[in-house]
């Protein structure tokens, strides 16, 4: 979580340290990792076929040291704007790692093809990036002296983010997932392959258009803040220019989903298209709210922002729990849908009064 300072600090030299305290913390994290998972094998907690894993460490260790690079290195061209290259290392990951896994499952390596194809992915991801962030180090004649003394006191400066951000992040994710995890004891295995597929489906919009609008506001939001105290122009902005391109996608969804599913993958799935469009207006309020969430990082609310998280997993525990006792899969995606929407709209709500400079204290 350390790698979010890269995109709120005004100070050239932090970002650098930064970049250093993560390479050793990706260290230490990948040793202890690997090490715990070997201990955990030895006395039994884990299936034996995970030996050959655990036992090459190289592969264990550089899997966890790149990805945890290649995060920082990712906001670090954010941060100075370098999009055309954040664009094509990400093409060129994703390109390489379903072209290797092709490729290994086609000659043959099938045990650990994924996990080869993972790592080579990150180490191509991460190589153009770093070549990148050198240029501008070197463009812009920035120091990048290590030093120790610096490392820690940047630890300690920052470290609200590994304590809090990482468990609010785990309470987003959990409330997210939650109906995948709990629809299926509930309601069966239809349900919840009704509710998966209308799940990805719905999703497409952000998955296009989330990761790249987040790093522009990212970026832009960062030194309006700066500058100015308050980036609400860009916060409006960003939020307005959102709504205004998944409005009319939003509404056809709603409209056509459920012919659209029993064309596309039969009558069978019919449900799955009305399911759909019930999520329609979730989904719309989460590709705006997702991004726009950065001013709650960029103003330092992260205990603020870790207390509206809860109100997403109290909205999945009501929705799932009035649905069982209603014994009525429909009624818990319409619950789903309208209490999450009504979430997203609070996390905005706020989102906007801390991008103008209002200060919530929490604890």
């Amino acid at each position: 979580m350390y790698h979010r300072v890269i995109l709120i600090t005004e100070k050239h030299d932090e970002r650098i340290q930064i970049l250093y305290l993560i390479f050793l913390l990706s260290i230490v994290v990948a040793f202890f990792s690997w090490l715990g998972t070997y201990v955990m094998f030895s006395f039994g907690f884990l299936d034996s076929g995970l030996l050959n894993l655990v036992s090459n460490s190289a592969i264990f260790i550089l899997a966890i040291f790149f990805y945890a690079n290649s995060q920082s290195l990712y906001l670090f061209l954010n941060r100075y704007g370098n999009y055309n290259v954040m664009g094509i290392s990400t093409v060129s990951r994703d390109f390489f790692a379903a072209a290797g896994k092709l490729l290994l499952g086609y000659l043959g390596i099938v045990n650990f093809g994924m996990i080869y194809a993972y790592l080579g992915s990150q180490i191509i991801f991460s190589l153009i990036m770093l070549v990148a962030v050198l240029r501008i180090l070197s463009k812009q004649k920035i120091n990048i002296h290590l030093s120790l003394l610096k490392l820690f006191a940047l630890a300690k400066k920052y470290n609200r983010f590994p304590t809090i951000a990482l468990p609010t992040d785990f309470v987003a994710l959990f409330s997210i997932q939650a109906p995948l995890l709990f629809l299926g004891p509930i309601f069966g295995a239809q349900v919840l392959g009704f509710y998966a597929l209308a799940r990805s489906v719905a999703g497409v919009p952000a998955a296009f258009l989330g990761g790249a609008i987040g790093s522009v506001f990212q970026k832009e939001a960062a030194d309006q803040y700066n500058e100015k105290g308050n980036c609400s122009e860009i916060y409006l902005k960003f939020g307005y220019t959102i709504f205004a391109i998944i409005l009319l996608p939003c509404l056809l969804m709603m409209i056509f989903s459920q012919s659209l599913f029993q064309i596309a993958f039969g009558d069978e799935w019919r449900t799955a298209g009305a399911y759909c469009a019930i999520l329609a207006p979730l989904y719309g309020f989460r590709l705006i709210s997702k991004p726009l969430g950065f001013v709650f990082q960029l103003t330092q609310h992260l205990r603020f922002d870790f207390l509206l998280m809860n109100i997403f997993i109290i909205a999945s525990g009501f929705s799932l729990g009035l649905g069982y006792l209603m014994d009525s899969s429909e009624l818990t995606i319409y619950l789903i849908s309208i209490t999450h929407s009504c979430c997203y709209l609070i996390y905005l709500y706020f989102g906007y009064r801390i991008s103008k400079g209002k200060r919530y204290k929490v604890g």
